[in-house]
């Protein structure tokens, strides 16, 4: 159970993501958590450096999903004028929530990315279904108490991984 908390890459934010490093390992798809990874819980529209991001996927040719535990109606907004495909109320780690990502863009999973805050649910999930994982630091750091105990065990498992 402990590897599968194991991210393959760490690095502090999105914008540090090594895309060439992805696609020299055969990485095609990329499939993005959005709250506290792209962008704040409270982002409504996505942010200069979530626009530069999502821009650096699109110039390096690999297709992009947005997926959230969020509510449908604030991914839809978000994204209401950046046509990606998306998941809302995935219900991350369960592998059914992945695989959907990974069929709205037609994703192999060996060929796939994940990006996300998280251990307990991007890193484990994307892990289960065998997805290359790359986890970066949270954007925001106040949350609420569920979120602070789930940080305090991150920080254990963290202490662990060496940052790209």
């Amino acid at each position: 159970m402990f590897k599968k908390l194991i991210p393959d890459f760490y690095y502090d934010n999105v914008s540090c993501v090594d895309l060439e490093k992805l696609k020299s390992n055969g990485i095609e798809y990329v499939i993005c958590d959005l709250d506290n990874t792209l962008d704040s819980h409270n982002q409504k529209t996505p942010s200069d450096s979530a626009l530069e991001f999502l821009g650096r996927l699109k110039d390096a040719d690999f297709n992009v999903c947005i997926i959230s535990n969020g509510k449908h109606e604030r991914v839809k907004a978000y994204l209401e004028n950046y046509p990606l495909k998306y998941i809302a109320k995935a219900g991350k780690p369960l592998k059914k929530s992945y695989l959907a990502a990974m069929g709205e863009i037609g994703a192999d999973p060996k060929k796939t990315a994940f990006i996300g805050d998280q251990i307990f649910t991007d890193v484990l999930g994307a892990n289960r279904v065998g997805l290359t994982t790359i986890l970066v630091e949270p954007i925001e750091s106040f949350e609420n108490s569920f979120f602070y105990i789930k940080r305090a065990f991150e920080k254990m498992v963290k202490s662990k991984i060496v940052k790209e």
